[in-house]
């Protein structure tokens, strides 16, 4: 296994973005708590480590069975090869939130769609109606069109 550093951009606080992990160790840690920029450094660091580990077992996987992409099963499955079968369970549980998550985002898209097409059906219903209108002349110009025939009658 080749072990990389962590990318220079996380010194700068690249990875608590990524990651959200300032945003993670703030619901960890006590109020009273603060880190030092090198201890968070080092959680950077430590967190590339561990999830390069993941990947490269994950890759392994993935190489062996012949496929491109990596899936949430193939992560589990390194964290489980990984010597991490404590993790499993409610690593499990938080994607299954994550992907029930995503379904409704998804499943409210949708009807956005959805209710944008039938609202634009309807206004090109309309367009239709209102051009079939001006096309068609109106009792009053119909009236006018039609040959005189009074006149013709008198004499």
């Amino acid at each position: 296994m080749v072990k990389r550093s962590a990318p220079e951009s996380w010194s700068e606080g690249q990875a608590g973005r990524t990651f959200n992990i300032d945003g993670i160790l703030a619901q960890i840690l006590p109020p009273s708590i603060v880190l030092d920029p090198e201890a968070l450094h080092e959680i950077h660091s430590l967190l590339w480590a561990f999830i390069e580990e993941l990947m490269e077992e994950a890759t392994v996987r993935i190489d062996r069975e012949g496929r491109k992409a990596c899936t949430p099963d193939d992560v589990l499955y390194s964290v489980r090869e990984s010597g991490y079968q404590h993790f499993d369970p409610p690593l499990r549980a938080h994607l299954s939130v994550l992907l029930c998550a995503e379904d409704q985002r998804k499943k409210k898209a949708r009807a956005r769609k959805a209710e944008q097409e039938q609202l634009l059906l309807q206004q090109e219903q309309v367009a239709r109606t209102l051009l079939a209108q001006e096309e068609a002349p109106c009792d009053f110009h119909a009236q006018e069109q039609a040959p005189c025939t009074h006149l013709a009658q008198e004499q």
